[in-house]
């Protein structure tokens, strides 16, 4: 089985993004890529640009947090990842990477989201 791009814009293990998000990268205007495209079928360009969206946006998520929901006598409880600032700073800079491949500027800083659990 071919890999689509919304499989290959799955960058960071143990996390999903949401279709709607995936969705958005690939209809900007400067990727432009249909769903459901095969990674084959795709430029290299284009693929390291989407790439580079997802690290971007990856950067300026926050993390903690689950959810659990009771079904009849069993409770399901996940966690979700633990985001570091970190993780955030390395995220940005593959984006980053990514787009000085390209001959893009770079972003200069993530989206403003600090991790500040160590004041608790």
């Amino acid at each position: 089985m071919a890999l689509t791009i919304e499989k290959y814009l799955q960058v960071i293990p143990n996390l999903v993004f949401p279709e709607d998000f995936i969705a958005r990268i690939i209809g900007l205007p400067d990727i432009a890529i249909t769903s459901g495209t095969t990674v084959d079928n795709i430029t290299q360009a284009k693929l390291d640009l989407a790439e580079s969206e997802v690290w971007y946006g990856a950067s300026g998520m926050v993390s903690g947090g689950g959810y659990s929901k009771r079904i009849n006598n069993r409770q399901i409880s996940e966690n979700q990842i633990t985001i570091t600032d970190a993780m955030r700073d390395e995220w940005l800079e593959r984006c980053n990477i990514l787009r000085d491949k390209l001959g893009l500027s770079r972003y200069s800083e993530r989206r403003l989201i600090h991790d500040v659990t160590t004041y608790w």
